[in-house]
């Protein structure tokens, strides 16, 4: 199983490689409730972004992310953030010393290994999560690497 950050929402959006990846990951995929959301209040800039590269206009892409970002929806399985509460302390040890706004994604880690018992692997551009390795997760960062599928 994945647990999918910020990062990879954002370049599954400006990336068709990352989103096909992502889209066709066969591991169950989870993000935590905020993440779609998050991503979504950055829309206008990051469509003014990809629509200067593609040559087009930002309404249509707009649209593409629109078909995107609810294909991530029903793709990627959102755990409520207080569910995670109770690993947040360990999470800060794992990971907050490097970066405290990694520790919500990291306690979702933890979370899913205690209550599925199952092997995670943390999907993310962010480097500070090798930090995870340490602690018996794997992580990659790009979607559905052989070692996460």
């Amino acid at each position: 199983m994945c647990v999918v950050d910020t990062s990879v929402v954002t370049a599954a959006l400006l990336s068709d490689i990352t989103h096909r990846r992502l889209m066709e990951c066969r591991a169950t995929c989870y993000t935590l409730s905020y993440v779609l959301s998050e991503v979504a209040r950055h829309w206008d800039r990051l469509a003014r972004w990809r629509a200067g590269r593609l040559s087009v206009s930002p309404e249509e892409v707009i649209e593409e992310f629109k078909g995107r970002m609810e294909a991530m929806m029903a793709k990627l399985r959102k755990v409520p953030e207080d569910l995670i509460l109770p690993y947040w302390d360990e999470a800060f040890e794992i990971i907050g010393w490097r970066d405290s706004g990694d520790v919500p994604i990291m306690a979702l880690a933890l979370y899913l290994r205690d209550k599925l018992g199952a092997r995670v692997c943390l999907i993310s551009t962010d480097k500070d999560f090798a930090e995870a390795v340490k602690h018996g997760f794997a992580w990659r960062k790009r979607p559905c690497d052989e070692a996460s599928a």
